[in-house]
């Protein structure tokens, strides 16, 4: 009996060993387990606190974006309407220009030669006139004197506007040289026009080339500076003579040389410019 309450002494002790054992172990892995539950707790925590930030600041940057697409757009109406007014403005201003162009274009026109006056003074002829611009720097004029009939075939100095005024200039020259000063030939009336031009211009080299003819007697008489006339005769053509010099200040000042041309039935004469002959083009792009 006594070495019966031995072993179940032992035994209880034993049981209560591995009771506490077990409870120590079952307090360890507690512990441990709430380590683990505040570790991921303070985790879960820190991935919160990263998603807030990076939320609330995704959401401000969205909100400066926003703001600046705002921005961006309200200046953008500001300027395209600022555009909108500058285009209507120049579109304005330009059509003005143009109106006045075409309003000169119509007076420079009148004091060319018309049609009629050609038909009643010329046989069979015909004009090319192809202004650069709307204005023209290039005119053809004519005038009746008595039984004489003048043409003249210029080219003044400029182009556009500026050629066109000096149109007008030397075509008031030769009508006053022609038809107020009774000047009758040709090479005398460019010389008129030449002093004229230079008194006038203050010493600029403004002036024009050109070719004054004068019917009389059915004979041709002209005057020519630079640009030389052209006469077909019997299939032929010959280049007739012209002055190498302007009318109009230059290195010579030369009076013009008076030319006499026979008409016969049949010639063909060609006046022009040399907005004519420095056209280019062809293969090369050459004059």
């Amino acid at each position: 009996l006594y070495g019966l309450d031995k072993k179940i002494a032992v035994e209880n002790i034993t049981a209560q060993n591995e009771l506490q054992n077990k409870m120590y172990q079952d307090s360890l892995l507690s512990a441990e387990k709430n380590k683990n539950d505040r570790a991921v707790a303070e985790e879960k925590e820190k991935q919160n606190k990263i998603i807030f930030y990076s939320l609330g600041s995704g959401l401000l940057f969205l909100s400066y974006f926003v703001f600046q697409l705002y921005r961006t757009n309200i200046q953008r109406k500001k300027t395209n309407a600022i555009i909108v007014q500058q285009k209507d403005s120049l579109d304005q201003k330009q059509k003005e220009i143009i109106d006045s162009f075409n309003y000169a274009r119509r007076i420079q026109y009148t004091l060319l030669a018309h049609e009629s006056f050609l038909k009643q003074n010329l046989r069979e002829h015909f004009v090319l006139f192809q202004p650069k611009d709307i204005v023209s720097g290039d005119f053809y004029w004519c005038t009746k004197k008595g039984n004489d009939f003048y043409l003249a075939i210029c080219d003044c100095t400029g182009h556009g506007v500026p050629g066109a005024f000096m149109s007008l200039l030397n075509i008031s020259f030769l009508n006053e040289a022609i038809n107020e000063k009774n000047i009758a030939k040709p090479n005398s009336v460019l010389n008129y026009v030449r002093e004229k031009l230079v008194q006038n211009m203050e010493g600029a080299q403004d002036g024009m080339d050109g070719t004054l003819i004068r019917f009389t007697d059915g004979k041709m008489q002209y005057a020519s500076s630079h640009n030389k006339p052209l006469l077909i005769r019997n299939g032929e053509m010959k280049e007739l003579s012209a002055d190498k010099m302007p009318v109009g200040k230059g290195v010579k000042s030369d009076s013009f040389k008076l030319y006499e041309q026979e008409i016969i039935k049949n010639d063909l004469f060609y006046f022009y410019t040399d907005g004519y002959a420095d056209q280019f083009g062809g293969e090369k792009g050459k004059k």
